[in-house]
């Protein structure tokens, strides 16, 4: 429950991947949390939940900013296994007036996720 320790240590994984990208994905994979792991977060600190006040909103847009570094470098490490591959899409709300009202670095942040995830989309 305590919203600095998670953050800290999202932040902390993404730090660690930061640095340790030259070695091999499959040391990588026992060294960081499973995938699953970091992507519960994601459900518990949405921005796009409705927050009970301004400052529940910004710690879960400061959640958010870390989390999706650290998915990114996930993604750009190829760490996930195989069979373990994650909609970077659902990060987006379903409306886009709630993606707009959110803080430009946030917005900028989950595009360049997006991006990177999928750097020719097939918009429908």
């Amino acid at each position: 429950k305590n919203t600095l320790l998670v953050q800290t240590t999202i932040e902390l994984v993404a730090a660690m991947l930061g640095n340790c990208a030259n070695l091999p994905p499959s040391t990588l994979r026992n060294k960081v949390p499973d995938l699953q792991s970091l992507l519960s977060v994601k459900s518990r600190y949405s921005p796009f939940n409705s927050p009970k006040n301004n400052n529940d909103a910004s710690v879960n847009d400061n959640v958010t900013y870390s989390l999706v570094s650290a998915l990114t470098l996930y993604h750009e490490l190829d760490i996930t296994p195989g069979d373990e591959k994650f909609n970077f899409v659902t990060f987006l709300p379903s409306k886009a007036e709630e993606f707009i009202q959110k803080p430009e670095l946030l917005q900028v942040k989950i595009l360049d996720m997006l991006a990177a995830a999928d750097p020719q989309p097939k918009w429908t």
